[in-house]
């Protein structure tokens, strides 16, 4: 009789320890599927940006005579010297070719470029905060999302501030770059970006960085010019690095929002105030509702 007890829990051990490998074998499976997933949305949308940058970013041109000018030759010396120096000049587009991009889709509004870093993307508008969470400009699928503007703005930079929302990706892409504002060297070399929209080309200047919540006042839209003046005031007081740029009365404020885990909630935001370069494309190419 106990011969046969013993046999009995061993059957049932052998049953169990079948069980707990069977369980893990599909844990297994499930985190193989996930992790392949992951790899492959991120090629996908690494490829999607990649080749969207080489259709809509239109390079400056040289004429002739920039060729041969005096100014022309020192610019040469000044990028041989950089080159001898491990270093290399770096390039802003010309415009964007917002006529493709509106082949893709209506909802582009800008594009947002901050040189030597992954922040290279188009910006789109919807009629909610959610849409573009999770999808690509074309409307695909992709955990990275896009880069877009709060439904709540005028689509074309007009308001006291403006928001901008991204992803806070581990691969570095999207607005997984705002964090390296948390280190004051790092403002030293990307103190400016660069914003197109179909009308102008924008220096974007940074005037401050800093983490906050969602609660935060530069979350209510459309703000007002009391809360701009407070979102700058206590920005000044908090930020991560020391800028030094002020922003005048008349200057327009975009903000750059992302994720920053630093606690429930959290948020890193760059503000930077809006500087008019120059004209990128006629007003009549700029989609009426801007969506």
């Amino acid at each position: 009789m106990e011969c046969k007890d013993k046999k009995n829990r061993k059957a049932v051990q052998n049953r169990i320890m079948i069980g707990i490998e069977i369980i893990l074998f599909l844990v297994m499976l499930v985190l193989i599927w996930k992790i392949g997933n992951y790899l492959i949305d991120d090629i996908k949308s690494r490829n999607y940006t990649r080749n969207l940058e080489q259709a809509v970013m239109i390079a400056e041109e040289k004429t002739e005579s920039e060729g041969t000018s005096r100014e022309q030759e020192a610019k040469e010396a000044e990028e041989q010297e950089l080159e001898e120096a491990g270093e290399q000049e770096v390039e802003i587009p010309a415009a964007i070719d917002f006529d493709s991009l509106h082949e893709i889709s209506q909802d582009a509004v800008a594009w947002l470029y901050c040189p030597d870093t992954e922040i290279n993307d188009a910006i789109a508008q919807a009629d909610d905060n959610n849409y573009y969470l999770k999808r690509l400009l074309n409307g695909t699928h992709a955990n990275c999302g896009t880069l877009f503007v709060d439904y709540r703005n005028s689509p074309d930079f007009s308001d006291e501030i403006t928001l901008i929302y991204g992803h806070n990706m581990k691969n570095g892409s999207m607005f997984a770059s705002l964090m390296d504002y948390q280190n004051p060297g790092y403002y030293e070399e990307h103190p400016v970006m660069y914003l197109f929209t179909p009308e102008k080309r924008y220096q974007l200047e940074l005037i401050a960085g800093y983490t906050t919540d969602t609660n935060d006042i530069l979350y209510e839209v459309p703000a007002t010019v009391a809360d701009r003046e407070s979102v700058l005031s206590h920005a000044e007081k908090v930020s991560s690095f020391i800028s030094g740029v002020t922003a005048a009365p008349e200057d327009r404020l975009v903000i750059l929002s992302t994720c920053s885990y630093a606690y429930d909630d959290a948020r890193y935001v760059v503000i930077g105030r809006l500087i008019e370069e120059s004209v990128t494309m006629d007003k009549e190419n700029y989609p009426d509702d801007g969506q």
